[in-house]
This record gives structure tokens, sequence and C-alpha cells, in this order.
């Protein structure tokens, strides 16, 4: 057994500095301590629910990806002098497109306008920028993962090694590579999103 972007006791796994990796797409996307952040997040606790009741029943960074992110976002809000609240971290449990984008509407529209939308997948930025060109909302919008509409859309973006991931994993589980823990590389592509 190999595990891929999350940690197992005594089992290998294939990671990039997702903390590391979020904090410097934040700390380029957050231009100032006025700035309203949304954090868009991936299962980040248990429940079924949009929003955070508290930030206290959040999975471990060893058991989940987007936990290493939010870290790396919580970091770099409170270096730029931001307070967290729960309202402002919301848990996407469906990527579908157009699920997406009616919960996207909502947050683009809110009383507060959104200056900074810290997107933990691609596929939720790609679908923000979509709504916010739609509302014809001027929003810092970023991602996560470099998937190849994020070059296409514009989309400033964390480029990690998806494939490669996948092919050591495959490797290390046939007896390919050694059997050992491995930490891959990261880029922050800036494009006109942010």
């Amino acid at each position: 057994m190999v595990a891929v972007d999350f940690s197992l006791p005594d089992i290998p796994s294939i990671n990039i500095d997702n903390h590391k990796a979020s904090y410097d797409i934040a700390m380029h996307a957050i231009h100032s301590s006025d700035d309203n952040v949304l954090i868009l997040g991936l299962r980040l606790e248990p429940s079924t629910s949009l929003s955070l009741a508290n930030l206290d029943n959040l999975y471990s960074s060893e058991e989940s990806v987007s936990r290493c992110r939010f870290n790396g976002y919580k970091q770099a809000l409170e270096e730029n002098g931001i307070t967290l609240s729960n309202e402002n971290v919301w848990q996407i449990h469906d990527l579908e497109e157009a699920t997406l984008k009616t919960m996207l509407r909502g947050a683009l529209t809110a009383p507060r306008k959104v200056d900074v939308l810290l997107c933990m997948s691609d596929k939720i930025a790609l679908a923000a920028l979509s709504v916010a060109k739609e509302l014809n909302v001027n929003t810092r919008i970023v991602g996560f993962d470099g998937i190849h509409k994020s070059a296409e859309a514009q989309l400033t973006t964390v480029q990690q090694p998806i494939a490669k991931k996948g092919q050591i994993a495959a490797q290390m589980a046939l007896g390919q590579l050694p059997y050992e823990s491995i930490q891959l590389g990261s880029e922050l592509i800036i494009r006109s999103s942010s």
C-alpha cells in the first residue's frame, strides 16, 4: 500500500509540501489586512455542512491534504493581520459545476464584497472565475493543482505533479522504487486571475 496526498502509520506516502504551497499562493493573493478572504476548502471536517461551526473539529494534517492547505492559508492570513472567522471558511462536498456555481453566486453577491477567494482546487477556482465574470465582480481568485484548464482560464494556481505522484506510487507498489515516503516539488504559477 502507498498513500498519495495523506499519511498513514508505517505506510510510505507521496506528497508535495501543501502547507508551503498554499501559504505562498495566499501571500501572493492577499494585498492588505483589509481584504475579505474566503477559503473554499475540500472536506475539512466530518460534517456535511457548508460553513464550519467551529475550527476545533477539523481533520488532522495527517488525515487530510485539505488541512495542510488550510494551515498554510491560515498562516498567511495571520501574517497579514487578518482574523480568521468560521464564516470565512466553507467546505465543498460536491465538485459538480452547477452546484459549485450556485454556491459561488451566493458567496460573490454577499453584502460584504469578497476580495480574495482561496480555492483548494482548480475545479472550484474555475467555477468561481466563471461566476465572477457572469456577475461582473472583481475578486482575486487562486486555485490549486495546475490542471490543464487553469492555463486556458489564466488562473493563478499551484502546479503540482499529479501524474508523477501516481506513477511513483505505482512503481513503489510494484517494487521498482524503494518503499519510502517522497515529497515532490510544486510551483506557484501566477496569471491574471490574481
